[in-house]
């Protein structure tokens, strides 16, 4: 288990100093402008401090909370707005485990997450998921994989969990974009842990305050995080140093709250065609071949129909985990395709099951 354990509240006021306004980064590049090296000094009296607090083996100290402030995040769109505000209550009454209390974020993300955002600003390194240790991820997968171990349904599959995903059965990669919105990606989770199934989901950094939970509940249950942007932008309009600001900062914050950065990004709207965004990106961009259309359609058997008369072996499909009706649409859409002898999985666990190493910079729609 990693040596914060939600108990240690000196790292957790640490992370909160850090990252407590938009992380931090903002207050702390006006207080130093212009003296690069001053944040490697706060980050030595920082880490100090967490360190301290990470050794103080067998005190039991009270968990302090680990959410950060929801109140005054811009929605991706202006129609995500009107539902944020409509349901924002029932986003915080969420049933169940809360996720973001029972992992707190690591001294280490904090540390290396402010060290790759203000050396980033001063252009000083490239921020890459190499920043980021893999054991973070791997201790939460561990503890989903732990617990699952204590169900029937869980040790009745175990053997075939073991080989999943087979390369020689069909397979389609689910992907969901815009959110997290607890409501709506929560019963996709739900529905997806149900039938044993993987989705991708590509988040939009500036949610991830309010519905941290969702997020780290699917990377708890074995599913992708990729990088739709920081704040819903078209990358193709943008200049090369803001488009590695929109990946860069939706990086930092899928570390803090999930312990994971992400190596895929969803462009919005599919829009792919600048060479800017091909030469800056540095992971590969991944489109879609089936369009669901659930965004405009609003109807479950509109999206079911256009999934089960459509969809094949090596698909990824559009979805958008912000509308009940796209919930609806998977609790019959999942089990049917399934039931069809398809494997859901990830977009990067099909890659590697089929053999293709996914380049950064390039465009892909489909994996065979």
């Amino acid at each position: 288990m990693m040596c914060c354990s939600g108990r240690q509240t000196g790292i957790q006021a640490a992370g909160k100093f850090i990252w407590g306004y938009k992380y931090g980064k903002e207050a702390l590049l006006k207080m130093f402008k212009g003296s690069k090296g001053i944040w490697i000094i706060l980050l030595a009296a920082v880490m100090a401090f967490s360190g301290a607090a990470c050794g103080q083996s067998g005190d039991e100290v009270s968990s302090a909370d680990n959410q950060a402030a929801a109140g005054g995040e811009t929605s991706a769109t202006a129609e995500t707005a009107e539902q944020d505000e409509g349901s924002g209550q029932a986003a915080q009454a969420q049933t169940g485990e809360d996720y973001s209390d029972s992992y707190c974020r690591s001294s280490y993300m904090c540390f290396t997450g402010l060290s790759s955002a203000l050396s980033s600003v001063y252009g000083e390194k490239d921020f890459d998921a190499k920043s980021f240790r893999s054991s973070v991820a791997a201790a939460i997968k561990k503890d989903a994989a732990d617990e699952d171990k204590n169900t029937d349904t869980a040790a009745e599959n175990q053997d075939s969990r073991d080989s999943w995903p087979d390369p020689s059965k069909p397979m389609i990669a689910l992907t969901f974009d815009d959110g997290p919105y607890s409501p709506v990606t929560d019963r996709i989770l739900a529905k997806l842990e149900e039938y044993g199934g993987h989705a991708t989901f590509f988040i939009v950094g500036s949610r991830l305050d309010r519905y941290s939970s969702s997020a780290i509940r699917a990377v708890k249950d074995g599913c992708q995080i990729g990088n739709h942007t920081y704040g819903h932008r078209n990358l193709t309009k943008l200049s090369a140093a803001d488009i590695k600001k929109q990946i860069h900062d939706t990086d930092v914050k899928t570390a803090y709250y999930c312990g994971v950065s992400t190596t895929l990004i969803r462009p919005v709207g599919g829009a792919a065609g600048s060479e800017a965004l091909r030469a800056v990106a540095g992971k590969p961009l991944i489109n879609w071949d089936l369009d669901t259309k659930d965004w405009k359609s609003r109807s479950a058997a509109s999206v079911e129909a256009r999934v089960l008369n459509n969809a094949g072996d090596g698909d990824i499909i559009l979805m958008h985990d912000l509308y009940e009706s796209t919930a609806d649409a998977c609790d019959y859409i999942i089990p049917q395709l399934v039931s069809r002898g398809y494997q859901l999985v990830t977009v990067s666990e099909m890659a590697e099951a089929r053999g293709r190493t996914l380049e950064k910079g390039t465009l892909y729609n489909r994996i065979l």
